[in-house]
C-alpha cells in the first residue's frame, strides 16, 4: 500500500520529505472513538506504507485514556522494532501532564513543536 492508499477516519497523515507528519482529527481519544481502530492505522503506517520517520502532532488533543496512551506506547515499540523512529509533538498541557506523571516522558521522545520533532527526525 503507498501513502495515497491510505484513508483513515481519526488520522491526517501528510509527508515532509521522508518524514510522515501524523495528526489526529479528534481533540478527545477516548472511548467515544474507536481506539483499536486508531491503533490499526497507527500499524499500517509501520506495516503497510514502510514508514520509518513519524511526527506525532498531539495538538488540539485535550483528552486521551489509558487505552489510546497504550496505542502510542504501541507505536514506539513497533517503530523501534522496525529501525524506525517516532517523535511525539505539540502535547496540550493535559495531556502533557500525564505523560509526565507516568513517566512516560523518559521513554517517549516529546518535543515541544513539530520543527523539533524534524530536528530530532534528522529531517
Amino acid at each position: 500500500m503507498n501513502l495515497g492508499d491510505f484513508h483513515s477516519t481519526y488520522l491526517r497523515i501528510r509527508p515532509r520529505g521522508d518524514i510522515l507528519v501524523v495528526e489526529f482529527t479528534t481533540a478527545r481519544l477516548s472511548e467515544d472513538v474507536n481506539i483499536e481502530q486508531i491503533g490499526h492505522d497507527l500499524s499500517a503506517l509501520v506495516d503497510q506504507i514502510g514508514a520509518r520517520r513519524l511526527a506525532v502532532s498531539l495538538k488540539g488533543i485535550t483528552y486521551l485514556t489509558s487505552s489510546a496512551l497504550g496505542k502510542l506506547i504501541t507505536l514506539h515499540r513497533k517503530m523501534h522494532r522496525a529501525d524506525g523512529r517516532v517523535v511525539y509533538a505539540e502535547l496540550e498541557p493535559a495531556v502533557l501532564e500525564i505523560v509526565t506523571a507516568s513517566k512516560l516522558d523518559t521513554y517517549l521522545q516529546v518535543t515541544a513543536t513539530l520543527d523539533e520533532a524534524f530536528s530530532a527526525l534528522g529531517g
